[in-house]
Order: C-alpha cells, then structure tokens, then sequence
C-alpha cells in the first residue's frame, strides 16, 4: 500500500494531490485498485492497473457492466488529461 502526498500538475490548472495504491495479490490480470484526488477536491476511486495481454500495464477508469453486458466507463476524462493520469499512476505504481 502506498500513500502518497506529493502534488503532480495537469495541463489545465489540475494537480492530482493525492494518490492511494493497493497492490492486489493473486490476480492474474488486474494488479493494483487506484484512488486519485484532483486539486483536493475531487476524488476517484477505483482506478484498476491491468496487465494486457502482450504484458504492457495500462490504467482503467472505473466502470459498471451493462444490461447488454458493455462496460460503460463511470467517468470520461479527455485523451490528454487521461493520458497524463495513466503516465503519473504508472510511476507511483512502479516505485512500489
């Protein structure tokens, strides 16, 4: 478990000001549950880093199943801001 206190700043006057990691054990698939808190405002929880099939660590946004068995993401950041959010979790995750 990690917590972390240190301020990362986005693009767009965000700053992710806190991030909780937690590692999980004997999956095969998804390797660490997330919580971000932009700007101390805003908080995320459930952010899962998954290894993919070809072995690369990406970062999921939290999600919920459908009726008709789609995943529909709880929330839709823009491709920018995602990205530098993956690229930050992935450091912290890598430093545990």
């Amino acid at each position: 478990m990690l917590i972390k206190h240190t301020s990362f700043l986005l693009n767009r006057n965000l700053e992710i000001t806190n991030i909780r990691i937690r590692k999980i054990n004997g999956t095969k698939n998804v390797k660490a549950i997330v919580d971000i808190t932009i700007n101390s405002v805003i908080t995320i929880h459930g952010l899962k880093i998954i290894n993919s099939y070809n072995g690369e660590l990406f970062v999921a946004m939290p999600c919920y199943q459908n009726v008709y068995r789609d995943y529909i993401d709880i929330i839709t950041l823009d491709n920018c801001i995602q990205r530098e959010i993956n690229e930050i979790i992935l450091t912290e995750y890598s430093k545990i």
